[in-house]
């Protein structure tokens, strides 16, 4: 039936030249059933977004921790710190505002410390003057340098390491071991 309904609409559409008009109403009706968050992003709302998935040990014994696609992640609703972290990284692309600053998507922060590690995302302000974290673990920033996120993620244990690799995820950007 709702093939049917789709076949009609579209062909009416087709004939009189409103694809443009089709396509938006469409999206808006998807997206908010999918729920799709809107582009332009408080940092609140999209925490509140990652709030509403279940944290999960990964399968198999963290043998192969693997990083799920951000829609796989929100289509199951749950996932460990990578899969909160890429889907913050992917969900904010077009930045986030948090406390009167625009943020831009950073990189992927993984840090490494005595037992354990945690991942993160990391948004840098567009001047580049500070940096806030958020997933899982919730919002936190912002900070002026990468250590002092760092420092603010392993709290009380010794950090061993970090890494950073960028938003689109194929490069690393930086790297310390302590």
């Amino acid at each position: 039936m709702m093939t049917l309904l789709y076949k009609i609409g579209l062909t009416f559409v087709l004939r009189w030249n409103l694809y443009f008009l089709w396509s938006r109403i469409v999206r808006l009706f998807t997206y908010r059933w999918r729920g799709y968050l809107p582009v332009e992003l408080e940092a609140t709302q999209l925490q509140r977004f990652l709030n509403r998935q279940t944290w999960r040990k990964d399968p198999w014994w963290q043998l192969g921790d693997a990083i799920d696609w951000p829609r796989l992640f929100v289509r199951r609703g749950c996932g460990d710190c990578d899969e909160f972290a890429v889907t913050a990284l992917d969900k904010g692309r077009h930045g986030v505002t948090w406390e009167n600053d625009h943020y831009m998507p950073y990189g992927l922060l993984t840090v490494v410390y005595d037992g354990g590690g945690h991942n993160v995302a990391l948004f840098k302000t567009t001047d580049g003057k500070s940096l806030l974290h958020m997933g899982n673990w919730g919002i936190h920033g912002p900070f002026e340098t990468i250590e002092a996120a760092v420092a603010n993620i392993c709290k009380t244990r010794k950090p061993r390491g970090w890494r950073l690799t960028s938003a689109s995820l194929k490069t690393r950007i930086a790297y310390r071991i302590y």
